[in-house]
């Protein structure tokens, strides 16, 4: 065999070598992989105390993803978790699910029989919670965990959502309409944007100036919750 073969055969077997080495690697989209909830907010006084909302978890741009780990926290005060449903449904060992309405938090750790790979959003579990009484609370997701199938860690970004059933005319947000966001109003009388007295909360029909108009829509609502 002359030089250049032996070149030659070198040359293939490196090759070789390097395309066994990058397809044994775990493959994962590391850069855009993501948990998060959707809807992203809840707001309204629609949202009214006795009534559920429900959450949705997912993940979105992941490959060989084999164990899921996440912790959600609420207000306890504002919202009362009621019942949880899984929706990738090929998993293998139960799934281990705690929740504490005391502290605020519904904690679940997932491992799936078949690898879950999706570029698109997929949810895999649903949380119901009750709605208890008028106020606000954030849904974060804290102590995340994605693995793949060799247990290496999925490097990854969250994305919470935000609960607030407060009227638009409960201008200091303390879960009723009366005298004392009429008295805000009257403050911010005849201001627009720049303005010293400006208050934004006070614009309720957003048409950038807190006038007779914005007074007569709260006077109308008054005593309501």
């Amino acid at each position: 065999m002359n030089a250049k073969n032996v070149t030659h055969c070198i040359f293939l077997a490196t090759l070789a070598s390097m395309l066994m080495t990058v397809f044994s690697l775990p493959i994962h989209a590391s850069e855009n992989a993501e948990i998060l909830i959707t809807p992203a907010n809840f707001e309204g006084s629609h949202l009214v105390p006795t009534s559920d909302i429900t959450i949705s978890v997912l993940v979105a741009n992941v490959s060989n993803l084999r164990l899921v780990t996440f912790n959600i926290s609420y207000e306890p005060l504002i919202l009362s978790f009621r019942s949880h449903s899984l929706e990738a449904l090929s998993y293998g060992p139960q799934p281990t699910v705690v929740t504490s309405d005391t502290k605020g938090f519904f904690w679940l750790n997932v491992t799936y029989h078949a690898a879950i790979t999706t570029s698109s959003p997929m949810a895999l579990v649903n949380v119901t919670f009750s709605i208890l009484t008028i106020g606000e609370t954030a849904l974060n997701l804290h102590s995340t965990q994605l693995l793949d199938t060799t247990g290496q860690p999925i490097p990854h970004s969250t994305a919470g959502s935000y609960f607030n059933n407060f009227s638009l005319y409960d201008i200091n947000q303390d879960g009723k309409i009366d005298i004392l966001d009429l008295g805000i109003m009257a403050k911010a009388f005849g201001s627009y944007p720049g303005h010293p007295r400006w208050n934004a909360n006070a614009d309720v029909n957003n048409d950038g100036y807190v006038n007779l108009t914005d007074i007569t829509i709260v006077a109308s609502h008054f005593g309501k919750y």
